[in-house]
Formats: structure tokens, C-alpha cells, sequence
């Protein structure tokens, strides 16, 4: 299994209009092949730990080829076109499990 965690940073005052279109793609990525998780999160209970303009994404999939093909799909790439202008920073740490 592969994981994923990604930082997306809004632009000041863009993190709703960039988590919205998020939520928008997110039932069409958790269609596709191998997807087993794809969550966005916020701090919790008014925690601005990560930021105000700040949101965590939480991946799970079945393998590296199954989040290749996400990678390479249409689904992030419309989304990281619609949200590149209202982004700040992103970071996306690959991972799996420490054996």
C-alpha cells in the first residue's frame, strides 16, 4: 500500500474556492482504480496549527502504479489546473509503511 500527504497552501483568503474544487474531483478520484482513501483535512476544533489558508490531503493506494495513473490522470490534472492560480505552496510526501 502506498501513501500519500500532501500540504496545499492557499493563496490569502483562497483556501474554500481551493477545497472546494477538491471536494469537487474527490468522488471522481475515489472511482478510480486502486484508490483506497482520498481525504482533505483541517485542523481540528479551530486549530490553526497548519494554517488558516491550509489543508491536509490523505491518500491510501493499492500501489505505486495505481497513484502513477492518478498522478498522470485527468481527474488532479483539471483540479491542479483550476487551482494553480489560488495556490501558494504545495507538498506531497509519498510514503509506505516503515517495515
Amino acid at each position: 500500500m502506498i501513501h500519500v500527504v500532501a500540504m496545499l497552501t492557499a493563496s490569502p483568503g483562497q483556501r474554500e474556492f481551493v477545497l472546494a474544487a477538491f471536494n469537487k474531483m474527490r468522488p471522481l478520484v475515489l472511482e478510480e482504480e486502486g484508490c483506497i482513501e482520498y481525504q482533505p483535512l483541517v485542523d481540528a476544533d479551530g486549530g490553526d496549527r497548519i494554517g488558516a489558508d491550509s489543508f491536509m490531503v490523505v491518500e491510501k493506494w493499492t500501489s505505486s502504479e495505481a497513484l502513477d495513473a492518478h498522478n498522470k490522470g485527468a481527474n488532479l490534472g483539471l483540479f491542479l489546473q483550476t487551482v494553480k492560480p489560488h495556490l501558494a505552496h504545495l507538498t506531497v510526501h509519498i510514503l509506505k509503511a516503515a517495515s
